[in-house]
C-alpha cells in the first residue's frame, strides 16, 4: 500500500533530474488531483492488482453511468418530477463519493437539500418556479465537475472520449 502511494508522488517529480519534464502519466495525474480527491482515489487504486487495474473498471463504470444520472436529472426537472431527481441525485452522489468526486458529491447534497427543504421553502413564500430554478442551477454544477472529472480521469486511464461529446456544461432546461 505504501510503495503505491510513494509511486504517485514519484511521478510528480522531474524524472532523472531533467528540467520540470513530466511523463504524460504524470501531467494526467496532476490533472486528476484537482478534480478528485487523492486521498480517497488512492483507496480504489490500492485495489489494483499487476494483473487487473480494478479501479478503471469502476473509473469506467462511473463515466457511462453518470451522464445517464445526469440526463435523468435533467428530464426530471423539465417534468418537475422531484422524487426522481432525488433519487437520480443519490445514486450520482454515492458513486462520486467513492471515487473522491467531492464536487459531484457537493453539488448532488445541494440537491438533495433544497429537496429536503422544498416544502418549508414553498411556505416561506419561494414558488415552485424558484426552486426548479434552484435545483436546476445544482444539476448544472454537478455537470460542470463531471465534465471536469471525466476529462481527468479519462486521461488519465487514456480512456478515450465519445465522439459524439458534446461537452457542453450549460445545459438548458
Amino acid at each position: 500500500m505504501h510503495a503505491k502511494r510513494s509511486s504517485i508522488s514519484l511521478l510528480l517529480q522531474p524524472i532523472n533530474n531533467v528540467k520540470s519534464t513530466m511523463t504524460a502519466q504524470s501531467l494526467a495525474l496532476q490533472r486528476l488531483s484537482v478534480a478528485v480527491d487523492m486521498s480517497v482515489f488512492q483507496e480504489i487504486l490500492d485495489l489494483d492488482t499487476p494483473c487487473e487495474l480494478f479501479s478503471k473498471e469502476v473509473v469506467s463504470e462511473f463515466l457511462l453511468m453518470a451522464p445517464e444520472l445526469l440526463d435523468s436529472m435533467n428530464e426530471s426537472l423539465c417534468r418537475v418530477n422531484l422524487s426522481q431527481l432525488n433519487t437520480s441525485s443519490q445514486s450520482l452522489r454515492c458513486a462520486a463519493m467513492v471515487l473522491g468526486l467531492t464536487r459531484i458529491e457537493k453539488s448532488c447534497a445541494r440537491i438533495e437539500t433544497v429537496l429536503s427543504l422544498g416544502i418549508d421553502l414553498h411556505y416561506t413564500g419561494f414558488g415552485l418556479g424558484q426552486i426548479c430554478e434552484i435545483l436546476s442551477y445544482a444539476v448544472r454544477d454537478a455537470h460542470s465537475h463531471f465534465e471536469l472529472a471525466r476529462m481527468a480521469l479519462s486521461s488519465f486511464y487514456g480512456i478515450p472520449l465519445p465522439c459524439d461529446d458534446v461537452s457542453d456544461a450549460s445545459i438548458e432546461l
